[in-house]
């Protein structure tokens, strides 16, 4: 039986699938401790965003089995919670939280970093 060549990529693409996956099995074991979870909004509460991740909040919380809280910090359209969130320290457990429109208008500036 001759392989044609659509039957040869695809195999290839299934492997280097498999590989990339097995790749990532040791970030997912990491375990983060009985750390909280920050979920930074760059909006003020109540608006739709905040709203959107106080639902979201509980479930990710459900799956990393740890605490998530939001905590809002408005001002400059995201932009501040995002700066907080990129100059965190590299060990921090926070997440930006935002719009669309944030992050192609107003992307997270760190000073130094190359961004």
């Amino acid at each position: 039986m001759t392989k044609t060549p659509s039957t040869q990529r695809r195999l290839l693409m299934a492997l280097l699938g498999a590989v990339c996956t097995a790749s990532a099995l040791p970030v997912w074991a990491q375990s983060t401790g009985n750390n909280t979870v920050k979920l930074i909004v760059g909006y003020a509460p109540g608006g739709p965003v905040d709203s959107s991740a106080r639902v979201f909040a509980p479930v990710l919380s459900r799956e990393l089995g740890q605490p998530v809280i939001v905590e809002n910090r408005p001002g400059a359209g995201g932009a501040l919670a995002g700066n907080t969130v990129v100059r965190s320290a590299p060990a921090s457990l926070e997440i930006f939280y935002a719009a669309s429109p944030t992050m192609t208008i107003s992307p997270p500036r760190a000073q130094g970093h190359g961004l």
